[in-house]
């Protein structure tokens, strides 16, 4: 008969995505030339890496889920940029890293507007995935 053994199972956490509720790029003109606009405030995207075991890399990624749309449907497409980057449909990585990151999308967060863009009040919907799987 072989001794009772106990054993603690520790679950491994991984990394968590924080993001802020609403991103405002303000009330603007129609401008005369192409204009790049910043947010009204910063804005921070946290990822917090509680692993303990398996130190992998993780993944963010964003992607442009519904394209910033006035209220006569009218849309302003592919007109997000992050660090110089067009926000589109397909999803682009945007960070790679093991630990943790504080990115203050004030700095690399960015709408292009054109002359030729109509008056209105514009709303999208960005998704942003992290991924956290072995290579």
């Amino acid at each position: 008969m072989s001794n009772k053994e106990t054993r603690i199972i520790k679950q491994e956490r991984g990394p968590e995505l924080s993001l802020p509720s609403k991103i405002d790029f303000g009330s603007h003109e129609i401008p005369l030339e192409s204009t790049v606009c910043s947010l009204t405030r910063a804005e921070w995207v946290h990822v917090k890496d509680r692993s303990e075991l398996d130190h992998y890399p993780w993944i963010l990624k964003v992607r442009e889920e519904r394209p910033l749309t006035n209220q006569n449907d009218q849309k302003l497409i592919s007109r997000l940029y992050f660090k110089g980057n067009v926000i589109n449909g397909e999803n682009q990585t945007i960070g790679q890293d093991t630990g943790n990151l504080n990115l203050d999308l004030n700095q690399y967060l960015q709408l292009v507007l054109e002359p030729m863009d109509q008056i209105g009040s514009y709303h999208g919907e960005l998704r942003w995935t992290l991924e956290d799987a072995p290579n």
